[in-house]
């Protein structure tokens, strides 16, 4: 179970630190899941379903759709844990993961906007040690997201 949580820990860094190169997408999580737990075509199979959920869901303007990649995350992961469980069950915490994340997508855009500023402030006064500590405090932040939801989740579908 921690390995799952720490897993996803890592992955939503894609998405919010390091980088975007989709490996926090459902598609992109179902393969390193399945290479992970040694389960690759279900993984692949799941994430690709989770994937066609989120599809559609695009951040046009202020909008801030359901988070796609935690949900997807955290559908893998209770699927690799529960694997008795009927697909239903990872699809539901997948889509309650999703909508309860984008709240709190918000909170979090507010925290790196706090940060940001912080850090313009530091850059405007040349304290470079400063803006590095704000940029890497992004990090664990992001970790800790993805971390603490997987492993309530997985806690609670158990």
């Amino acid at each position: 179970m921690i390995k799952l949580a720490l897993l996803s820990g890592l992955l939503i860094l894609d998405k919010y630190a390091i980088g975007i190169f989709g490996l926090s997408q459902p598609i992109g999580a179902g393969l390193i899941f399945g290479l992970a737990f040694g389960r690759l075509s279900e993984c692949i199979i799941l994430g690709a379903y989770l994937q066609l959920i989120y599809l559609a869901l695009l951040p046009v303007g202020r909008y801030i759709p359901p988070d796609g990649e935690l949900g997807g995350i955290t559908g893998l992961a209770i699927h690799i844990l529960y694997p008795q469980f009927p697909l239903i069950v990872p699809f539901f915490f997948a889509v309650i993961t999703s909508i309860f994340s984008g709240y709190t997508d918000t909170i979090f855009r507010q925290f790196n906007n706090l940060l940001y500023r912080k850090g313009i402030q530091a850059a405007a006064q040349e304290q470079i040690t400063t803006v590095i500590n704000l940029h890497l405090l992004g990090l664990p932040v992001a970790f800790s997201r993805g971390f603490i939801t997987v492993l309530l989740l997985l806690l609670c579908a158990g």
